[in-house]
């Protein structure tokens, strides 16, 4: 390698002297050497410490096109040096921006490269800023070159890692980076991509994005075959699908139907999480649960669970849960066997995952036309499960599922005849209130069929009956007392009732004011 021989022999010094030199010719020459010495990572350190920044920066002056190829080609070079950058912005950021700005294609684009590199370091991005750089990559968005886009739009997405460049890239950029997202160029829709994914936790770029077209632009970069650009397309739709004012929006432009796509793509989970943290954001949008449901998001939801990656089923369990909420979409989720997920989800360790489940089987259990049909597919034994939650949240939903299905005409009956009775047994000794006014309800329905009080007795509910039935809350004395009272119909229950000490319990409830209780 004689670039790195020349360089340890000392012939640097006299090089950059020659490149100082009065003659053009010279001059030229000087550069030319420099700069193929500067394509040897070993003279970097050389190169900088004997003062070649300052030749090049002076040298980039000149309106000799063979001088300015060579200065643009030398700092695309040293721009490599991650010690060296920040010197190299401090002494040569005008000089660069000028050289961007050159008509000769080769030149502007060494220029636009050597800037890009110096944007992947945070820390000359002050001085990029100071000397108008975000501006220029602005305008270079415009060129005519792919080359050009690819290099400005690298340099635009290395800027917005910092905040200080975001507030002129949302202000102008914004629409170059929409059309670069329809390049031919991988890398330009790779750049775009990234930079969308940088702006969208801004509040402040999200009406300029959604009204320049951001959301097509997002859709068409998730379709391209490159995971990469997929995944930052997804990470930007995800936190700009957040947003509740252009949720309406984000539908229109078919957003729907493209995060769906995301939830399908199986070989990738990060994709997938994605998918459903957006169709959880705008699910959240009362206008868009019912048509979320019509556009078949349940089926590919419902497979993604079964990977056991919490984030996907976190954000598959919030989505479950919102969707929940209106009361149109609960027969078509109970069919499409959306309880069977929640059932999946319920044995989750994670708190949020078991306050969204919870949360879902609540809302589905209020539809008296699922009962049957979750009870049958397990939603029962999961919010048994979901009520030994650590979570007050947690255990309210799964009391108040518990409560609607063990108030159905067919479902009470079941639970009694598959001896389910143990939960309200222990329900009915909890300190929680919400847990034994459902134990106090759920014994008062158990009681109202012939068939099941036997099983009742032979299951120890007695005890816990009259417990409940002394209880401060005059909701669970007045459920249990009935409850004790249809018992007490049964005469071949009696002589079980009395063994249990009923009378003494029912001589201390006799002097309840309640109207209810006495009868």
């Amino acid at each position: 390698d004689y670039t790195a021989m020349v360089g340890r022999s000392g012939g640097i010094a006299p090089l950059i002297q020659l490149s100082k030199s009065a003659s053009i010719n010279t001059v030229c020459l000087g550069l030319a050497a420099l700069r193929r010495m500067a394509s040897a990572e070993e003279n970097w350190p050389k190169l900088i410490q004997a003062g070649m920044l300052d030749s090049l920066a002076n040298a980039g002056d000149s309106t000799e096109l063979e001088i300015v190829r060579e200065v643009a080609a030398a700092l695309c070079s040293l721009s490599l040096s991650h010690p060296h950058r920040v010197e190299i912005a401090y002494k040569c950021i005008r000089c660069m921006i000028q050289l961007s700005t050159s008509n000769n294609l080769d030149v502007a684009r060494q220029a636009v490269g050597s800037l890009a590199n110096l944007a992947e370091d945070v820390d000359t991005h002050e001085y990029i800023a100071r000397a108008g750089g975000s501006s220029c990559l602005i305008s270079l968005e415009k060129h005519d070159s792919i080359d050009i886009h690819r290099e400005a739009s690298r340099g635009i997405a290395n800027l917005l890692s910092s905040f200080r460049h975001q507030s002129t890239i949302i202000e102008d950029g914004v629409p170059g980076l929409v059309r670069l997202s329809f390049s031919a160029d991988e890398e330009c829709c790779y750049h775009a991509a990234m930079s969308f994914r940088k702006l969208a936790p801004n509040l402040k770029s999200h009406p300029v994005l959604v009204y320049a077209g951001a959301y097509k632009a997002l859709f068409h970069l998730m379709t391209l075959p490159h995971q990469n650009t997929q995944r930052q397309a997804a990470a930007a739709l995800r936190d700009l699908s957040a947003n509740p004012e252009y949720k309406l929006r984000c539908a229109e432009d078919g957003g729907i139907t493209a995060m769906i796509d995301l939830v399908r793509q199986q070989a990738d989970e990060e994709l997938q999480a994605l998918g459903l943290a957006a169709l959880r954001h705008i699910s959240m949008e009362d206008t868009l649960k019912e048509v979320i449901v019509q556009e078949k998001v349940l089926r590919p939801s419902l497979r993604a669970i079964t990977s056991n990656n919490e984030d996907i089923q976190l954000q598959c369990a919030g989505m479950l849960a919102n969707l929940s909420e209106l009361a149109e979409n609960h027969i078509a989720m109970v069919e499409d066997s959306a309880v069977v997920g929640l059932v999946t989800l319920s044995f989750s360790r994670n708190s949020e995952i078991q306050q969204d489940t919870a949360r879902a089987l609540a809302n589905l259990a209020s539809n008296q036309e699922a009962h049957v049909p979750m009870y049958k597919q397990g939603a029962f034994t999961s919010m048994v499960k979901l009520s030994e939650s650590d979570s007050d949240i947690t255990q309210k939903y799964a009391s108040m599922g518990i409560r609607f299905l063990s108030a159905d005409t067919e479902v009470r009956v079941l639970l009694v005849a598959h001896q389910k009775v143990e939960p309200f047994i222990k329900m009915a000794a909890s300190l929680l209130v919400d847990y034994r006014r459902t134990a106090a309800v759920s014994f008062a329905s158990f009681t109202l069929h012939e068939t099941s009080k036997p099983l009742l007795v032979q299951a120890g509910a007695v005890s816990a009956m009259l417990a409940l039935a002394v209880d401060d809350d005059l909701a669970i004395k007045r459920d249990a007392t009935f409850a004790l009272g249809n018992l007490s119909d049964t005469s071949e229950l009696q002589a079980d009732l009395v063994r249990e000490d009923i009378l003494k319990v029912m001589a201390n409830v006799a002097f309840n004011e309640d109207a209810r209780v006495q009868r």
